[in-house]
């Protein structure tokens, strides 16, 4: 197992292993059955941004891309970092420094249309209020994924634009939050943060299934009772222990030569029309870190953009501001609950391409 985990590196370098399935990999690798069958089988079935297909079928190349950023494999362990507090703590946290570099932060605003004209972006939205208006702005960045982005851009999209926006998969997955410990294993102390599924027998028809042990996982406090969160659970938790059962759409990994399309042709439209595109499924794996870095290169083009034509009209006088902010990855304002850690200039050096499939974050 050891030696697997360092090997594995190679399929994300090596042009041999280019849309190979993870059972093509481990005939390669001559995997002894007990590799197959407790570790590497039975993970990728809990690896949440994988297919819903057989874990046999499921692409290497974004299956270890997801496990060397979560420290699954790899030669070094990976960089990791938390938000003190929890992820509830993200806008908190982010909020004064957008507001300090001049942001004008609107919540509670349903945007139902972009049209986006040769000098200028409108934005046209509905408030909480239920009050139309129309935003004019100088340009737009997307952070939804692309095909939620595709009705709002309808009226005045183009065939390129469509087409790179619809090359991105998405899948369905159901989430619930409850208290059974049935969809756990029998020892107490096996318990992880994250628990996954090695069945004696078939495998689970519903795929991906992962269930997360909140206690060990948000280290809460002890008065809290056992709590779980279970992705496609694989049976069905006691009625009375559920907390919350909903739905919920997600990038899903493509891996080889699709995947590799698929984000040439959007990177082939960026800064088009006055838009820009950000996401978690833009980049491979398709986790909050790659939203937050490919946010950082849509950051990097846009204010290359404004400064090269002077494109930009009121948020030109920002653009110093967050060149600085987005620099030095810090502000002069204290940031509750968030580690501060210096983002490194050269980060922002590197061409997009390069970044879209870096092997694990730099920072969070």
């Amino acid at each position: 197992m050891a030696a697997f985990r360092v090997r594995c590196e190679e399929v994300l370098t090596d042009q041999t292993f280019a849309g190979w399935t993870v059972g093509r990999y481990l005939e390669h690798v001559n995997a002894s059955d007990a590799l197959r069958n407790a570790f590497v089988l039975p993970r990728a079935m809990g690896s949440f941004p994988m297919p819903d297909k057989a874990p046999h079928d499921m692409p290497i190349d974004e299956l270890v891309r997801f496990w060397l950023i979560h420290g699954i494999v790899g030669s070094i362990p990976a960089n990791r970092h938390t938000v003190v507090g929890g992820m509830h703590r993200y806008v908190e946290s982010l909020t004064p420094v957008l507001k300090a570099a001049g942001a004008d932060i609107r919540c509670n605003t349903r945007v139902f249309k972009v049209l986006r004209l040769e000098e200028k972006v409108e934005v046209h939205v509905n408030s909480a209020d239920d009050k139309s208006a129309i935003l004019t702005t100088d340009f737009v960045l997307f952070t939804i994924h692309a095909r939620n982005a595709l009705p709002l851009v309808a009226d005045d999209t183009e065939p390129e634009e469509a087409s790179a926006l619809t090359a991105f998969k998405i899948q369905r997955a159901r989430v619930v939050v409850h208290h059974d410990p049935a969809l756990m294993a029998n020892e107490h102390d096996q318990w992880g943060a994250f628990n996954y599924v090695a069945p004696d027998g078939n495998w689970p028809a519903v795929r991906p299934t992962i269930t997360f042990y909140l206690n060990r996982l948000g280290r809460l406090s002890e008065d809290v009772p056992d709590t779980f969160v279970t992705m496609n659970p694989f049976r069905e938790p006691s009625p009375e222990t559920v907390v919350s059962d909903g739905y919920l759409v997600h990038p899903v990994g493509i891996g080889g030569t699709a995947g590799r399309n698929a984000i040439s042709g959007l990177e082939k439209i960026q800064g088009q029309r006055r838009t820009w595109w950000a996401g978690s499924y833009i980049r491979s794996p398709h986790v909050h870190e790659s939203a937050w870095a490919s946010g950082r290169i849509a950051a990097e083009m846009l204010l290359s953009w404004c400064n090269e034509f002077s494109a930009c009209s009121e948020s030109k006088s920002n653009v110093e501001d967050l060149e600085s902010l987005i620099s030095t990855g810090s502000s002069d304002d204290e940031r509750p609950g968030v580690e501060k850690r210096a983002v490194p200039t050269t980060f922002l050096k590197i061409k997009p391409s390069r970044l879209l499939h870096a092997r694990r974050p730099r920072v969070i």
